[in-house]
């Protein structure tokens, strides 16, 4: 799989070099997926690496067209809050956190049925960034909006969101 990975990125970041405007979404995508598989594979700097890279092509992308781009940056925003949290570097983790909640907050507005579980999934990545600094009461602010999310989403599609909402609330109960 890592293999497939590594080749879709690059074949998608030759054709981005060669024609951007149809193709840096693209690669942007693969590059995260990359850093997906490297971070299973343990392989944490490198997934970093790919994550930045992901996050600063969707940036610029949001930049020129957010209606188009903007939820393909707050995902790779997200993404790279994980992967630096993942390495220690929890200030950073934690500013990359409070974008993508931001984002997906905005976004929610616009299109609730489309963003709400991303942002609920935002909420709690948030979470542990403020608990991973010591921002307790923001933590704890963070974990209940999250598991009010969780709690909206599970009671309509209960089989795919009860066991994040039974985990948000465990987290809630830690923080407590």
């Amino acid at each position: 799989a890592l293999g497939a990975a590594q080749q879709a990125e690059g074949l998608r970041r030759r054709l981005a070099q060669a024609n951007p405007a149809a193709f840096e979404a693209a690669w942007a995508s693969s590059l995260n997926n990359l850093a997906n598989f490297l971070s299973t594979l343990g392989r944490r700097e490198e997934a970093l690496g790919a994550a930045q890279q992901a996050e600063g092509l969707s940036r610029r992308l949001a930049q020129a067209n957010p209606a188009a781009f903007e939820a393909a940056w707050a995902s790779s925003l997200h993404n790279l809050a994980n992967f630096l949290s993942a390495l220690g570097r929890r200030e950073e983790a934690l500013g990359a956190a409070q974008q993508a909640e931001g984002l997906y907050r905005r976004l929610v507005q616009a299109n609730p049925a489309a963003f709400e579980a991303d942002w609920a999934m935002s909420l709690g990545t948030l979470t542990l960034a403020y608990a991973g600094t010591g921002r307790m009461t923001e933590a704890r602010a963070s974990c209940r909006e999250a598991q009010q999310r969780f709690a909206a989403l599970a009671e309509r599609y209960p089989e795919a969101f009860r066991g994040y909402l039974e985990q948000t609330r465990a987290l809630c109960e830690q923080l407590a």
